[in-house]
């Protein structure tokens, strides 16, 4: 069952360049450690029109445990680990939220809180 991992920021005015740089590098560094990673895709909110600094990384992986995987990787890698330390005043990029989803299937019954295959 698929999984996506999202992750907004806010980009700060005038540095969508900088932070796309980055992410160029994120996907350099995903594509060799993400574990069945499906995709890696940037996304920028267009409420109130372009240009609005909010932008999410959705990461899409064949499930749970790929997704779990590639976490641990990540946390022992040197190259991801200075990446993700590259801004901590936030001059680039503020980090809004984070988030991890799981597909559900529609075709499924029972999906109420406490029973089926997610209780």
């Amino acid at each position: 069952m698929a999984v996506l991992s999202v992750v907004t920021f806010h980009v700060s005015p005038g540095r969508m360049d900088d932070f796309l740089a980055l992410v160029r590098t994120l996907q350099e560094i995903e594509n060799r450690l993400a574990a069945n990673l499906v995709s890696m895709r940037v996304f920028e909110a267009e409420v109130a029109g372009r240009g609005s600094g909010r932008v999410s990384l959705v990461f899409e992986y064949a499930d749970l445990a790929s997704w779990g995987a590639t976490v641990d990787r990540e946390r022992e890698d040197a190259a991801y680990l200075a990446l993700a330390g590259s801004d901590p005043e936030g001059d680039v990029a503020t980090l809004v939220d984070r988030a991890l989803y799981t597909e559900i299937d529609l075709a499924q019954t029972g999906l109420e809180q406490g029973s089926g295959p997610r209780g």
